[in-house]
């Protein structure tokens, strides 16, 4: 799971600079550090509702593509909110944003 934050958290900084006017939201990014310091559940059901209220406000789902996202039942279900709600659902490849953070490493 740390890694998935880690890779989330690069991702939040490549689109929010590098694409103007854009406003970032990443579930993981706002309540991985929440979740693990006290001590919430990590089982999908317990963030259902949350991350469909928070597409219910976006304007477009990115799914980060990095290993695991297929199999993820958290980022199939938003993936599955977002095309009810008729909401563009969009990939950001991992190669992209690691290039980018590379080079402010």
């Amino acid at each position: 799971m740390h890694e998935r934050y880690e890779a989330a958290l690069d991702a939040v900084a490549y689109l929010q600079t590098t694409i103007p006017d854009v406003i970032v939201y990443s579930a993981i990014v706002h309540w991985h550090p929440v979740a693990a310091k006290h001590r919430l559940p990590r089982d999908v059901s317990y963030w259902k509702t949350l991350n469909a209220e928070m597409i219910v406000w976006a304007t477009k789902l990115r799914v980060l593509l990095i290993e695991g996202w297929k199999s993820s039942i958290g980022v199939q279900d938003e993936i599955k909110q977002a095309q009810y709600l008729l909401k563009p659902v969009e990939g950001l490849l991992w190669k992209c944003v690691d290039d980018w953070a590379s080079g402010l490493r």
